[in-house]
């Protein structure tokens, strides 16, 4: 069988999600394709679902490694991939029945190295689901049938996430420029998709919602980032290093550091854990800000969506740990806000009005 697609899955301590994300892709209605999944460590039942659908379905290789995080687990599927296109999901989530087939068909007839498409968010628990507008940002797409980052240098690392299971990628594309996944715990992606967006002349969109990003669960990766505080940091010195050396940081430097900018902030307010939070508080106070390019920009340069991130980045600059962290002061009782006074505003002129014709203004 000539291998169309190369699904890798990374998988640890997935136990509840494991079935229903590898059933949604021996199910797809392409069938030429093979899984390959690399158990990274488990320490529940994951390994011995893995080996039923090995036993049960030639199309599914099943790979061991000790605990070293997805990075070095996609790497690990890479290096036995045979499919002309890699398609790369995380154990938790899972695709709709016809994403590969779509997704390969829009890469054939377009010639394309790279298709996007879209995502829904599904939260754990109780199925609901909604488009992630994020990762998909319509208005910031060049209106051709496929382009390259020259076509939206400012936009092209923050118009799709850097997440690499809502595209569809060459594998020759991978193996020409030998893009591989950084080797650390979180945002280990980055590199590998970044590398593959700039280095690729032909890009496609599909605009089509065919994976299902599971979220709400207690031991995600995003839940459980106070562990590797420091990790998204390393992603972004390595794109930013991999630009440079490349001749193309200077072209693509405001989609960069728009993406720069956001990350650093959500993964600052994102993290519970107080001591990790100071700890990454501090390095973006003291060292990320400059090393990454951010330090002397003003809030004009940055995109609309990027306004509030601009504010937190001067307020880390500006303030002490514990004042960041402090809790707002509350509105004073009885103190009604803007928000709630416009219309009281809005009520009284309109009954003014209302008077002056019927005749009742005194």
């Amino acid at each position: 069988m000539d291998v169309k697609v190369s699904v890798i899955i990374p998988v640890y301590n997935v136990e509840p999600y494991l079935r229903e994300c590898v059933e949604s892709i021996l199910n797809q209605t392409l069938r030429e394709i093979e899984l390959i999944c690399v158990d990274d460590g488990s320490t529940d039942g994951s390994l011995g679902i893995l080996r039923e659908y090995e036993a049960r379905d030639s199309r599914v290789t099943v790979l061991t490694q000790n605990n070293q995080g997805g990075g070095a687990a996609r790497n690990k599927g890479l290096a036995i991939a045979k499919g002309k296109y890699l398609s790369l999901l995380d154990s938790d989530d899972f695709f709709a029945p016809d994403m590969l087939e779509k997704t390969y068909q829009r890469c054939e007839e377009r010639n394309a190295q790279i298709c996007v498409y879209q995502v829904l968010r599904y939260e754990d628990g109780t199925g609901k689901t909604w488009w992630d507008k994020n990762s998909f940002k319509v208005d910031n797409i060049p209106q051709k049938e496929v382009f390259s980052y020259r076509d939206m240098p400012d936009y092209i690392l923050n118009s799709f996430q850097n997440w690499a299971w809502n595209k569809l990628i060459s594998r020759e594309l991978v193996e020409k420029n030998q893009i591989r996944f950084q080797e650390i715990f979180r945002t280990n992606d980055f590199l590998f998709v970044a590398s593959c967006m700039v280095l690729a002349d032909r890009i496609t969109v599909l605009e089509e919602k065919l994976v299902y990003y599971r979220v709400g669960m207690k031991n995600s990766c995003q839940s459980t980032n106070a562990r590797y505080p420091m990790d998204f940091l390393k992603a972004f010195y390595a794109v930013k290093e991999f630009l440079e050396e490349k001749g193309i940081y200077e072209t693509v430097e405001k989609s960069f550091l728009n993406q720069a900018l956001s990350g650093c902030v959500y993964n600052l307010n994102s993290i519970k854990d107080m001591q990790a939070k100071e700890a990454l508080f501090l390095e973006l106070k003291n060292n990320a800000f400059q090393k990454l390019g951010l330090a002397g920009k003003e809030k004009s340069y940055f995109q609309a969506y990027n306004a509030k991130n601009y504010d937190a980045y001067l307020d880390i600059r500006r303030k002490s740990f514990s004042e960041y962290t402090a809790p707002k002061p509350a509105a004073k009782a009885g103190t009604p806000s803007r928000k709630n006074t416009l219309p009281q505003k809005l009520r009284r002129a309109f009954g003014k009005v209302k008077r002056k014709i019927t005749g009742q203004e005194r």
